[in-house]
């Protein structure tokens, strides 16, 4: 579940009617907790409250727990805190950095506001660890996909804002074909996808087959008999 569907769900409220980011204190239960965020249900409403990466380091955030919180709620309805208090009265600050300007008047974290993680970035960082990447990196929800090159072999890449590059093998019609061949398969028509594989007409030992070829090297093969082939 993401953020924003638990946001919807939740029916999260303001804490106040202001539009742009100013303090506030809240004091309720935990009731889901998401990382970072967490959602506190307090005699208003439920508000999702988030401690950031360095606060989730300082203190372990769980369900059912009484807390108070103290922080500033931005345009977004979301709660960023600076300080946590627990039910047995232990405080943690967890957010001491001053603010921009910008932060007050947009409710935006100002290292957020100096700039987006984009293709151009993902295309850089890419290159950097060696990849050739080929066209124009694809945003998903959490990374940017491509396709690149290193050392002769070509890769799905998964490129991460922290640095991280993640690679798969390539697997598309040119490798579904070879893969086919290599098993001793002769193709009749060029391999159509269907969903996580390849599918093709083909011959081996005078015989007709329709092939399901997949990443991990495997061949489901079945008699030609106007039937598809098991998956």
């Amino acid at each position: 579940m993401n953020y924003s569907t638990v946001c919807l769900a939740a029916g999260l409220v303001a804490v106040s009617g202001a539009a742009f980011a100013e303090p506030a204190k809240i004091s309720g239960t935990v009731t889901d907790v998401f990382g970072p965020r967490f959602v506190v249900e307090t005699p208003s409403g439920k508000v999702l409250v988030d401690i950031g990466p360095k606060g989730a380091d300082k203190v372990v955030i769980k369900r059912g727990e009484k807390i108070d919180i103290e922080g500033d709620r931005n345009k977004d309805m979301q709660l960023r805190a600076h300080r946590v208090t627990m039910a047995d009265g232990k405080g943690y600050e967890v957010d001491k950095r001053s603010k921009s300007w910008r932060e007050w008047i947009m409710g935006k974290p100002a290292a957020e506001s100096k700039g987006t993680f984009g293709p151009a970035d993902a295309k850089k960082l890419a290159a950097e660890k060696g990849y050739q990447v080929s066209g124009e990196p694809v945003a998903t929800k959490k990374h940017f996909s491509a396709m690149g090159t290193k050392d002769g072999k070509n890769y799905d890449l998964r490129i991460h804002r922290n640095g991280k590059v993640e690679q798969d093998l390539a697997f598309g019609a040119a490798e579904a074909k070879k893969l086919a061949t290599d098993k001793g398969y002769q193709l009749t028509a060029d391999p159509m996808p269907v969903k996580k594989h390849f599918r093709a007409a083909a011959t081996k030992d005078g015989k007709s087959y329709d092939i399901d070829l997949h990443r991990d090297g495997r061949i489901a093969a079945s008699a030609t008999t106007g039937q598809a082939p098991a998956r």
